[in-house]
């Protein structure tokens, strides 16, 4: 199970960082995806993986902010938005028993 960011929507001229880094920009909304994955990278097809997900926010509660996808409505994604505060956050997703983690942090 991976959690990672898979795009962001920031501010007139705030730089986004590489998705892979887990960073997050106080003037970004960060999106983020546990959609379930095979081996090779592919989705596994949701009728093998259904619709549920349990999302957590393990630490930095006062870091960042967990919405639902406004954008897509799928529960396999979340919006992540910062409180100002530069620090480290965990955000963990679990599919059938399955679960990962996003170790991010947020930076200027």
């Amino acid at each position: 199970m991976r959690v990672s960011f898979f795009s962001f929507e920031c501010n007139p001229g705030v730089a986004a960082p590489p998705l892979a880094e887990g960073k997050l920009p106080l003037g970004c909304d960060g999106f983020v995806t546990a959609t379930p994955k095979q081996r090779n990278g592919t989705d596994v097809p949701p009728w093998v993986h259904g619709t549920a997900i349990e999302w957590e926010l393990r630490d930095g509660q006062e870091v960042v902010r967990v919405d639902p996808d406004s954008y897509f409505s799928n529960p396999f994604n979340r919006i992540l938005r910062t409180s100002g505060r530069v620090d480290g956050f965990v955000l963990c997703a679990t599919v059938l028993g399955k679960q990962g983690c996003l170790n991010g942090r947020t930076i200027p």
